[in-house]
């Protein structure tokens, strides 16, 4: 299966929004009109920064349950023009209120499948942060709202003029990038190594200017990448993030996704699963005979994996299935 590079308009749009914020979600240095962006949109920036605060959107960093619903499903539903952000936003408000996922898949069916599962998170998210005030109005709507509003004006007032030279150049970049991965075969080394199969219809690393991320997920099927990253990162990052959905196969995973009442075991499964891929991927970037991509490995000393790192290579099975219950299991309470 080939890993495609793509240049989409919403991840764009709204790094491109977070650095005019001032957050450091995003790198500043891509366009000498930053500053003066920041003057002429500091008010509108504050007050978002301010609203969010309480949903941990809070500066220098956007994070939480907010960041979900204004970066990664908006970039998961590829969101392509600043028309679309009305009717898209307008399902998170229902989101929100109904503490459901559901309507972003009753108007965007073909990705309920892998989807739903990926997303089912949030409403246990929601519903723990008690977000209604006295008067019974919702703080996250008017958020929302106004996160659209200030996207649109920074679409209408330059962005949507510098789209068109942003796109044609992440267009080139992405196609060299495709022939970087193609011979690799990412995906069918995987499953040579780890003996299951892909468990998604494709996957798409979206190049961003402003991004300052290696692998942000937006669904299942896709991450965002920042374009300042050198062809070998975003070639490790891909290695990584293709690795790391092989164990959304396994029947162990499958029963942890699709039960996530219990949020803490299940990102405990997660962190195991992402300590696994780090060891395999280094043994697959081997036989590559591409060690050089995964020679520093700062994901496993950032994410405090170190010694998840250990048990895995300790652990022992006939099926990585096998092995990843063992290791779950082995330091559920560790």
């Amino acid at each position: 299966m080939k890993v495609s590079v793509e240049a989409r308009y919403y991840p764009n749009l709204i790094a491109h929004a977070f650095a005019v914020m001032g957050l450091a979600n995003s790198i500043d240095t891509y366009s000498p009109e930053i500053p003066a962006l920041r003057d002429r949109f500091a008010t509108a920036a504050k007050d978002l920064v301010g609203q969010g605060s309480d949903f941990r959107f809070r500066a220098p960093l956007a994070g939480g349950p907010l960041f979900t619903f204004i970066y990664q499903i908006p970039s998961y539903l590829d969101v392509s023009d600043s028309a679309s952000l009305d009717e898209v936003y307008s399902i998170s408000a229902d989101c929100m209120v109904s503490g459901s996922v559901e309507p972003y898949f009753e108007r965007y069916p073909e990705k309920r499948e892998f989807g739903q599962p990926f997303y089912v998170e949030l409403p246990i998210m929601l519903a723990s942060r008690g977000q209604t005030t006295a008067g019974g109005a919702d703080p996250r709507v008017a958020f929302i709202r106004n996160m659209a509003s200030f996207l649109k004006s920074i679409a209408a007032d330059h962005f949507d003029s510098w789209w068109p030279a942003w796109r044609q150049t992440l267009s080139r970049r992405g196609q060299a990038l495709e022939a970087m991965l193609e011979p690799l075969d990412l995906v069918g080394a995987w499953e040579r190594r780890l003996g299951v199969p892909y468990p998604f219809r494709s996957f798409s690393v979206l190049l961003s200017i402003p991004d300052r991320t290696a692998a942000s997920s937006v669904g299942p099927e896709a991450i965002v990448a920042g374009n300042r990253l050198s062809d070998e990162q975003i070639v490790a990052s891909a290695l990584h993030e293709t690795g790391v959905r092989m164990f959304f196969s396994t029947p162990f995973f499958a029963e942890a996704w699709k039960n996530k009442t219990d949020l803490r075991s299940y990102e405990h499964v997660l962190l195991c699963v992402e300590a696994a891929a780090c060891v395999e991927k280094v043994r697959i970037a081997r036989d590559m005979g591409m060690e050089r991509v995964v020679e520093d490995d700062s994901f496993v000393r950032i994410m405090g994996l170190e010694e998840l790192v250990k048990v895995w290579t300790a652990t022992t099975g006939d099926s990585v299935d096998q092995r990843l219950r063992r290791m779950v299991e082995g330091t559920r309470h560790g």
